[in-house]
């Protein structure tokens, strides 16, 4: 999994606070890795308060992110390669292009795609 956080109207600077936007629920993945890094940011000095809000479902959090960006101000959403492949397919109203990108943590990935024919056709 890729995992990238993306911002709406960010301004970078010292931080009083930081609110992380989930696309997920409590527990999950993308839940750990907004909580570690909010962790990490108030642990580090470079934020002061660190809050989250998980909003599950069908592209929801990427919807309300999109539609409310000039209110986040300080907001970062998780994001992987779900997000991005379900924008491609035309799944949501949004896409990724409608973010801004600010980091890339993770990445792992779970599946190669090779042609027909290709001379590789399994990972052993």
């Amino acid at each position: 999994m890729i995992l990238q956080f993306a911002l709406a109207n960010f301004r970078i600077g010292t931080l009083d606070s930081i609110h992380f936007l989930i696309p997920g629920g409590a527990g999950g993945g993308w839940d750990g890795t907004a909580r570690g890094t909010g962790e990490a940011l108030t642990k580090s000095g470079l934020v002061g308060n660190a809050s989250f809000e998980n909003m599950s479902g069908g592209g929801k959090a990427l919807a309300h992110f999109v539609e409310t960006a000039g209110k986040q101000q300080g907001t970062l959403m998780v994001q992987s390669v779900p997000i991005v492949m379900r924008s491609l397919q035309k799944a949501y109203a949004y896409t990724y292009e409608d973010l801004t990108p600010v980091a890339g943590l993770i990445g792992d990935y779970g599946a190669f795609f090779v042609k027909a024919n290709a001379r590789c056709s399994r990972h052993a």
